[in-house]
């Protein structure tokens, strides 16, 4: 239930970069917007992630921390997992549906704020993420509508070719062993993107959130979130495990300016909560078994209510 406190460490989603200005990929140089990384305008960002043209919000803010957890079953057998040599790190990250840490800390589950008054935007133009061992080092990425994904191999044996479905085209690019990492760009903001490796690595996966507001975070390897730049006032908290099909736990608080501490407890029962699957693959004819996308492709923007009943 939420409440209580807890002391958290700093927990962002991913380190963070900024794009060389001479990126032909980008909008132009002359384009001020620090959140901009696709190559959009930051006019197009806008119209999705500031409908209403405010100005960056410059008021008083609070910083909210907590740890997320989860109880009921063990996390059930992924059915698409397949063991490959030499693939250190993939078992801790894919043989399970979802993961699960020390004292029941829920990992990859999102925490998002809303309802509160202003422009929030993120602070930097990219997310950092890291392939090593067969497994990107997350299940689930968020970031905000404009961002772009840098992925870096950390891998000193292989390389890798990541890359975002679904998407309306795909160009693949190659991340060498610890060399310059390899950019990604969602075109539109979804909840149910997946990124996918070519190498003939099917288990190596993750659910990539592009969300239209930059108040979110997802929990750590011990539950635990921080989310920073929040307006003060009253805001309506959500977290929720993507991999589960239960709905979110939700909470309205009032953010002080500083410190606020919120705690989650989620569920899952196996006999009434599934197993979310990933978003089939539109362009391997069948080999990688999902639901198919419907629409248009990346899937509907995410839509948190504005007000959610505690619990």
């Amino acid at each position: 239930s939420p409440g209580g406190s807890a002391s958290a460490s700093a927990a962002p989603q991913a380190s963070v970069s900024e794009a060389p200005a001479a990126d032909p990929g980008l909008p132009p140089a002359n384009d001020p917007a620090p959140w901009v990384g696709i190559p959009k305008t930051k006019e197009e960002v806008e119209k999705v992630i500031n409908p209403k043209g405010e100005a960056p919000y410059s008021g008083k803010t609070g910083t909210l921390k907590g740890r997320v957890t989860i109880k009921g079953d063990p996390p059930p057998d992924n059915p698409g997992y397949r063991v490959l040599p030499r693939c250190d790190k993939a078992a801790a990250m894919y043989e399970k549906a979802f993961r699960v840490g020390p004292n029941g800390a829920a990992i990859d589950a999102l925490v998002a704020v809303t309802g509160y008054q202003g422009f929030v935007p993120a602070t930097s133009s990219s997310v950092t993420i890291t392939m090593d061992g067969c497994a990107f080092d997350r299940a689930l990425y968020a970031i905000t509508y404009g961002q772009r994904l840098e992925a870096k191999n950390d891998d000193g044996l292989r390389s890798y070719m990541p890359f975002i479905d679904p998407a309306p085209y795909r160009a693949l690019m190659v991340a060498m062993p610890r060399g310059n990492p390899v950019r990604l760009y969602p075109h539109d903001p979804a909840i149910n993107y997946v990124l996918r490796d070519m190498m003939d690595r099917p288990s190596m996966t993750a659910r990539l959130m592009v969300l239209k507001f930059s108040t979110h975070d997802v929990t750590d390897a011990d539950g635990r979130y921080e989310i920073r730049g929040i307006p003060v006032g009253n805001v309506t908290v959500n977290a929720v495990q993507p991999a589960v099909d239960s709905p979110p736990k939700g909470a309205e608080i009032e953010i002080k300016e500083g410190e606020n501490t919120l705690d989650f407890e989620l569920e899952f029962d196996a006999k009434t909560h599934k197993v979310v699957p990933l978003l089939g693959d539109p362009w391997d004819r069948g080999k990688n078994p999902g639901p198919a996308p419907s629409g248009k492709f990346g899937g509907p923007p995410l839509e948190l209510p504005p007000k959610t009943t505690p619990r």
